[in-house]
């Protein structure tokens, strides 16, 4: 039985610098998807964005043809897959760091980000977001490990059952690897790494109590 390969940083940043030299400012996801075959969840898991690998390789966050190339059908097409797999509260910032695109491009196409959000069937604004403890966010992926037992995936979280969105828990504690990281090392500090692990209301009253000794 063949082992998914463990990417890192480095290894990632290799493979782009290498396309670098073919593609120049012309090197988008897409591309370094279909040359490199690493998924788009790898990227985000690591680096947060598809933006913050080309300025690690020297290249301008956006690349060039963008602004011309992406039409108002295909932002819209993109606004739906985000908002079906993160829920309708994304933030402008949020679903730029996800696609790529720009505050100009969707000026351009659609006036204000408002207009885009009303276009595929939401509120012009989403709801404030509360401000989560980072026992609350682990407590969220761990609700979702519990059931399924895996390592928590990124563009899964919110269709599994998570109830905090995986751009706030990126936002929140730097990255999804650093998350999962996070999870993994409570669930071995409180010796719930195992196959009877305790239901989540366990940790619920944990986090209840610390956020009560907060006040």
């Amino acid at each position: 039985m063949s082992l998914k390969k463990k990417h890192t940083r480095d290894g990632v940043l290799s493979l782009a610098l290498g396309l670098v030299e073919a593609y120049g400012e012309r090197l988008t996801l897409m591309a370094f998807q279909r040359e490199t075959g690493i998924s788009q969840r790898v990227i985000y898991d690591l680096f947060g964005s598809w933006k913050s690998v080309r300025v690690e390789v020297g290249l301008m966050a956006e690349a060039p043809r963008s602004l011309h190339k992406v039409t108002r059908e295909e932002i819209l097409e993109r606004m739906q897959n985000v908002v079906s797999s993160q829920g309708e509260n994304i933030t402008m910032r949020f679903f730029m760091q996800t696609t790529g695109l720009s505050a100009r491009m969707i000026e351009t196409r659609f006036g204000t980000w408002g207009e885009l959000r009303v276009a595929v069937g939401l509120s012009r604004r989403a709801k404030i977001q509360q401000v989560y403890y980072d026992e609350e966010i682990l407590l969220d992926l761990y609700r979702v490990y519990r059931i399924f037992r895996e390592r928590p995936v990124y563009d899964k979280h919110k269709l599994r059952g998570g109830r905090i969105s995986p751009g706030t828990i990126c936002h929140r504690l730097g990255s999804w690897d650093w998350a999962c990281r996070r999870l993994r090392d409570l669930l071995y500090g409180e010796g719930h790494f195992n196959e009877k692990m305790p239901l989540p209301e366990v940790l619920e009253e944990k986090v209840r109590l610390d956020r009560e000794n907060r006040a």
